[in-house]
């Protein structure tokens, strides 16, 4: 019972609890530059700065790649927008000498095209709120006292760890998108 009703909650809750888990996982991976900053005496203030700025800085990249996909696939289907309405037609005339056209073409285009526009603000906008989500947990984070910082993002080996597991994890996502572009 137990873990349905964790499963239910995690999957009811994913909104609130994916821009925590992103917050504290890059917390916890820009935590030893902070602590550097204290060490040579800087302002707590000008510390939240600089980490939230370093914050802003990288999930802005990640939206730019993001929006850059994006981009990739509508000029994808504007080259080849000629071949896909072939596939298209054929597909059409292989379903014709099944009489199944009409159940397959049941909506017409244009309603299909803005309820995928409708898909496409309703994801951006979720996407742009739960980075303010994640802004804002990252935030209250490091205003936290030090004692809480200390023992929450570097305790023992995991911030090490957990540092090591996301180094290795770009690398070697960056070398699969390499590869797969090439």
């Amino acid at each position: 019972m137990l873990i349905v009703f964790s499963v239910i909650g995690l999957i009811y809750f994913r909104n609130i609890l994916l821009p925590l888990a992103y917050s504290v996982a890059f917390a916890v991976f820009v935590y030893p530059f902070y602590r550097q900053l204290k060490k040579y005496r800087i302002h707590k203030g000008f510390c939240v700065l600089s980490v939230c700025f370093i914050f802003l800085i990288v999930s802005s990249l990640l939206l730019y790649l993001f929006a850059y996909a994006i981009q990739g696939w509508l000029e994808f289907f504007n080259s080849h927008g000629k071949e896909l309405m072939a596939v298209q037609v054929s597909f059409l005339d292989f379903l014709e000498q099944f009489k199944l056209k009409e159940y397959f073409v049941a909506e017409r285009g244009m309603e299909r095209i803005v309820s995928m526009l409708q898909y496409f603000s309703f994801s951006l906008v979720n996407y742009l709120s739960l980075f303010v989500l994640s802004f804002v947990y990252y935030v209250f984070i490091f205003i936290a006292p030090e004692g809480y910082l200390e023992r929450y993002l570097d305790y023992g080996k995991v911030g090490v760890l957990l540092r090591t597991y996301i180094k290795y994890k770009f690398f070697f996502s960056l070398i699969t998108a390499l590869s797969v572009s090439l």
